[in-house]
């Protein structure tokens, strides 16, 4: 295996098990049920003890919260179809995606997440970490508010600033410019998780503002190109991510279905 390759081991496990629940989801193989299964029962057994994940599959005290929501969404879409997930690992996993929210736009009414999650407000805050744990939470069931006055009682008290914290890129997009670019090399990436964090928002407000700014950002950037150009690692990786991205509105795939 590429050293590359070992780096990331948890990401592709998660995007493979991502892609096992699709397929088995419009198939019903029972091959590809078994394969979900043994997927999902390492993404359970490599959770850490705090609730997160690395880029191994072992245990560690290292919670990296962009290989957590890979494993979050890979266990909704098994559970979608009906493969069981441990609820205790549910429960560990939003925790440790609350764990790792910051003060930094507070004074905004915004909410935002760091790369690692140790403790609150340990780090600064990623644009692409904050789309992909709010898919996080929202893979993990979270959805609003129960009444609890602590976001760790009550991850729902943290939907609606990190909504706000992620609409504000919106300018970007209108200017041509995908969020996340600055300063990283994954914009893709996160857009990937912007746009489904989006479209689960869902209204005029949220989906309504982005999708549209986001469409025409992309094709912008295409041009009258055959592909989106080379980033991260390179123009196949962008191009997949950018169909990914466009194609939500027709929901083809079920983890899309909002």
């Amino acid at each position: 295996i590429a050293e590359d390759a070992q780096h990331g081991l948890m990401y592709t496990h998660g995007f493979g098990t991502l892609f096992l629940a699709q397929a088995y989801g419009t198939t019903r193989s029972i091959r590809l049920r078994r394969a979900l299964r043994a997927a999902v029962r390492l993404i359970e057994e490599a959770q850490g003890p705090q609730g997160g994940w690395n880029y191994q599959p072992t245990q560690g005290l290292t919670n990296d919260l962009s290989i957590g929501v890979c494993q979050a969404m890979a266990l909704r879409a098994a559970r979608n179809v009906g493969v069981s997930v441990s609820s205790e690992v549910v429960k560990k996993a939003i925790l440790c995606a609350v764990r790792g929210r910051t003060t930094q736009g507070l004074n905004r009414g915004e909410n935002a997440f760091v790369y690692r999650s140790q403790r609150p407000n340990s780090g600064s805050a990623r644009f692409a970490i904050t789309c992909g744990t709010l898919c996080t939470l929202y893979g993990l069931g979270v959805y609003g508010d129960n009444g609890k006055k602590t976001p760790e009682e009550n991850p729902g008290l943290l939907i609606r600033p990190t909504q706000k914290y992620i609409l504000r890129h919106v300018v970007q997009l209108d200017r041509k410019i995908l969020p996340g670019t600055s300063g990283q090399q994954w914009p893709y990436y996160a857009n990937y998780y912007s746009v489904q964090a989006m479209a689960l928002s869902g209204g005029k407000h949220f989906w309504g503002r982005w999708f549209p700014a986001l469409r025409n950002t992309l094709l912008q950037i295409k041009g009258n190109r055959t592909h989106w150009p080379r980033s991260g690692y390179g123009p196949h990786y962008a191009t997949a991510m950018a169909v990914l991205m466009l194609t939500v509105p027709y929901q083809y795939l079920p983890i899309l279905d909002h």
